[in-house]
């Protein structure tokens, strides 16, 4: 075994440019014997946005459904299934995000100093590229399907009132959505929905209650609907058990939104910037920001 090894090291050694024809040598031919990967072209479709659209349009869903109902008449199951699934990723495609806004998902450990500049409507300094893997994003995607699974079940067995509920508070800053709102007449008052899937892990370690950051984002949704209470619905992925927590609004993490909000929106108005909070223009927060020069420059 270590006459190869040997011969390696002596034409990197005494060949000019010896590590690039040996790499082209070991490698020869190497594209075309690699069999296909089906894995890696899932990947690469999941990566480049083939299982959503850019953005919610109604417009868009009208067009797809016209199209659905032109083919059945000389129906195809293959053409068919193509169709709606073209179909349903337009229905499931993000809304458009509001610009200058609150995000209460985002709100609890986002950076105080990029909220100052999107609210003051500062154009992003550096254009950041996505580096979400293909098994990331079919974890969002599995997440998204997994939500309208249950808000599907709810509004069958006539407990849903309304799914995907628009919180908007302009006054606030505040644009967000609801996972949904219960009938009046399932509790007697007004009830939130909020859904989230984990893993194993954290879906064992809720015990007794919901986590801290769920109950943050939700009372905020809640007290914008004028719920009383959330329902709060965790899914385990990994093995499909649910379990929920009917909790009333969480006072004490409406104070810390309140506080953050209040805060951002001063400083907003005196034209003052928050305190920056990373070190450099290295750091994790950082190299995914879309003001790093801009904040580090003034």
């Amino acid at each position: 075994m270590a006459a190869p090894f040997l011969l390696t090291l002596y034409e990197i050694k005494m060949t000019r440019g010896g590590i690039g024809r040996l790499l082209r040598k070991t490698f020869k031919g190497s594209s075309e014997e690699k069999p296909l990967s089906i894995s890696e072209k899932i990947n690469s479709a999941c990566v480049h946005g083939v299982t959503a659209t850019s953005a919610f349009s109604v417009l868009g869903i009208r067009r797809k459904i016209k199209k659905l109902l032109g083919i059945t008449e000389d129906f195809n199951r293959d053409v068919f299934f193509m169709e709606f699934m073209d179909f349903y990723m337009t229905v499931m495609a993000p809304d458009k995000r509001a610009e200058g806004v609150f995000h209460p998902s985002q709100l609890l450990d986002g950076c105080p100093r990029l909220m100052y500049y999107d609210l003051s409507r500062i154009f992003p300094s550096d254009v950041r590229v996505s580096t979400i893997t293909g098994e990331l994003q079919r974890t969002f995607d599995v997440g998204t399907w997994y939500h309208v699974y249950m808000q599907a079940i709810l509004y069958k067995i006539g407990l849903l009132e309304q799914a995907e509920v628009p919180v908007v508070n302009k006054e606030r800053y505040i644009n967000g959505k609801a996972d949904g709102v219960f009938k009046k007449s399932v509790f007697g008052e007004k009830v939130g929905l909020e859904i989230k899937t984990m893993n194993s892990f954290f879906y064992r370690k809720a015990i007794f209650r919901p986590f801290a950051k769920h109950e943050f984002q939700a009372s905020l949704y809640a007290r914008e609907l004028g719920a009383t209470k959330i329902l709060y619905l965790y899914i385990n992925k990994d093995t499909s058990e649910i379990k929920d927590f009917l909790m009333p609004v969480n006072e004490t993490e409406l104070e810390k939104a309140d506080a953050k909000m209040d805060f951002i929106i001063s400083c907003v108005k005196t034209k003052t910037p928050p305190t920056r909070i990373c070190p450099d223009t290295h750091c994790k927060a950082a190299l995914g920001c879309p003001y790093t020069t801009y904040c580090f420059k003034h």
